[in-house]
């Protein structure tokens, strides 16, 4: 009898052949059935905490961080480092997670011997899984703390994806929400925020979304002080980076059998955070005040009215803003939170940023009335075009145009004179021609004529 053939080689499909699904979050745009996630964070910051908050939340149909109630699950820890009796059992517990539907996995039985749980033996945790749900266990949360790579090299990434691979596997073919715990690389505070993740760059690779969790500077000094920390995404595949939440973390204490055991509990801050993650870290880590203010009414307010009318120099914004007591990164905070835009005018790659509402681009920003002086700077058009035909009678407008040379001019403006007062410039016998602009008398600069109301900020 002929043993039949197995189909082997490439698996090919039409695309049109393909059944669409929609995402299955337990945690919207945070936390997905069926991905790997990362929760990041130096010692002491909070993660574990953290993610004792999440499983009490996921094991009991709580409320999540943003306010919205999470599905009840079953969920399977394997704490690899601490220990479970005094410390893992007790931080879940002071969660307020309901133990009954968090299970610990504690190890392997292998020859009548207790060994701890490798990677390496995936395959039997995805048996066990498959027999818990047959008794109706449905685990559908997966944490492991901390996401060890085993025997080999954390920094190979050909290594890493060996190692980890059989956990993405598990996570899709069985509809689980993975959550690996790692700590950040030392001295790295200066790298962007997925750079900082401890190990290869296939560990960051291989998630779908990677949660970091920063310390704010200066909390944690005494009771009276207690840890501040906020979370944000470094990396997602699967939804919006944008935003964050604040969070406190305070000591507490339980009763158990043989007396009291201590712990910390996490209390998360009622308003979300703004902004892109890079920012709230940074304001995290430098913040001298040792906490996160989310009430941004009066940035909103400022940019509400710089921007009514139509772009204006990011540059210009900055420095009013400053002027006002607002901070660069709440600033870039606000316009997020307005929806409004940043880049260069189109058709002038070289030109300087802007900032932009929605509703005011750069299409009708001509027709925009005039209704006040609250920001001389931005609405003197007179000044600014004084200004700007000034600088090009110098000669050396184009700077200005520019965007590594923006806040270099003034610097510029002072050598030249020094080197025309040592006759290090070259004078021609026509001192019209020295007036005259350096640039190809064709270029068609905005703000040159009296349709341009707006004009290009540049000189302010």
């Amino acid at each position: 009898m002929d043993t039949p053939k197995k189909n082997d080689g490439i698996i090919l499909n039409f695309a049109n052949e393909i059944m669409l699904q929609a995402m299955s979050w337990l945690w919207r745009f945070w936390i997905a059935l069926g991905k790997v996630h990362l929760l990041v964070g130096d010692p002491g910051s909070g993660k574990t905490t953290l993610l004792a908050d999440l499983l009490a939340a996921f094991s009991t149909g709580g409320l999540l961080p943003d306010g919205e109630r999470a599905p009840k699950v079953f969920c399977l820890y394997w704490p690899g480092e601490e220990s479970i009796e005094d410390t893992v059992a007790v931080r879940l517990k002071a969660a307020g997670a309901n133990l009954r539907n968090i299970i610990i996995l504690r190890g392997v039985a292998e020859h009548g011997c207790k060994r701890s749980f490798q990677l390496s033996d995936l395959p039997i945790l995805v048996n066990k899984i498959k027999q818990l749900r047959a008794q109706g266990i449905d685990v559908r949360v997966i944490a492991i703390d901390p996401l060890l790579m085993g025997s080999g090299n954390s920094n190979s990434n050909d290594n890493v994806r060996r190692l980890l691979d059989p956990l993405r596997v598990l996570a899709e073919e069985e509809s689980i929400a993975i959550i690996g715990v790692r700590h950040l690389s030392k001295a790295s505070a200066k790298k962007k925020l997925a750079d900082r993740i401890n190990g290869s760059v296939a560990i960051s690779a291989l998630c779908r979304l990677a949660m970091f969790v920063i310390k704010i500077a200066g909390t944690g000094t005494s009771p009276d002080n207690p840890t501040r920390g906020v979370v944000v995404r470094a990396k997602t595949n699967i939804g919006p980076v944008e935003g964050g939440f604040a969070f406190t973390i305070a000591p507490t204490s339980i009763e158990v059998e043989g007396g009291t055991a201590d712990s910390t509990t996490l209390k998360w801050d009622a308003d979300s955070l703004t902004g892109d993650p890079e920012s709230i870290v940074r304001t995290a880590e430098s913040n001298a005040g040792a906490s996160i203010d989310n009430d941004l009414t009066g940035e909103i307010r400022f940019l509400q009215d710089m921007l009514e009318r139509g772009p204006v120099h990011s540059n210009e914004v900055l420095a009013l803003g400053k002027e006002e007591g607002f901070t660069p990164d709440r600033l870039r905070q606000a316009l997020v939170t307005l929806g409004g835009n940043s880049g260069k005018e189109p058709g002038r790659p070289r030109g300087p940023w802007y900032w932009w509402l929605p509703e005011t681009g750069f299409d009708d920003r001509r027709d925009r009335p005039y209704d006040g002086d609250r920001y001389p700077n931005r609405h003197d058009d007179n000044r600014r075009t004084a200004s700007r035909q000034e600088t090009s009678t110098q000669g050396y407008g184009r700077l200005h145009l520019h965007p590594r040379n923006e806040g270099r001019f003034d610097d510029y403006s002072e050598k030249m004179s020094k080197d025309e007062k040592h006759g290090k410039v070259e004078k021609s016998a026509n001192p019209e021609h020295d007036r005259t602009p350096r640039w190809s008398p064709q270029i068609d600069f905005p703000g040159n004529g009296d349709d341009d109301l707006a004009g290009d900020p540049v000189g302010v």
